[in-house]
């Protein structure tokens, strides 16, 4: 197999079983479960795709339809009309708190237990 890019013949497959401990993300969308089907990286229980060791480039088809991911019904979206953000979060000491997904800045309302917005 060459590279689909540099067409070098250094090509790295990589397989991994995760069953259903599969954490992915992209800019305002994350799934968490069994590895999701049709964006390149395997699907089901297992983790597989190829890269290439001297450009980088992952081999699969591409572009991933939108419909994939930011549209999937099955990941949890987060968009800047949504009051309470449903990605996971990260708390760092020296800044407000923020979404570690879509970056918004949220603050944690201890009435309902989600993490809310800040404008």
């Amino acid at each position: 197999m060459a590279c689909q890019r540099c067409k070098s013949d250094r090509i790295l497959d990589v397989g991994a079983k995760c069953s259903d401990c599969c954490g992915v993300s992209s800019h305002n969308s994350e799934h968490e479960g069994y590895v999701p089907k049709g964006i390149g990286i395997g699907g089901g229980d297992y983790v597989e795709f190829s890269y290439c060791l001297e450009c980088g480039q992952i081999q699969g088809t591409f572009p991933i339809a939108k419909e994939m991911v930011e549209e999937n019904e099955e990941w949890d979206h987060c968009t800047e009309d949504d009051d309470i953000c449903t990605h996971r979060v990260t708390i760092n000491a020296h800044t407000p708190s923020f979404c570690g997904t879509c970056h918004c800045r949220i603050e944690f309302n201890e009435t309902d237990s989600k993490w809310h917005r800040v404008s």
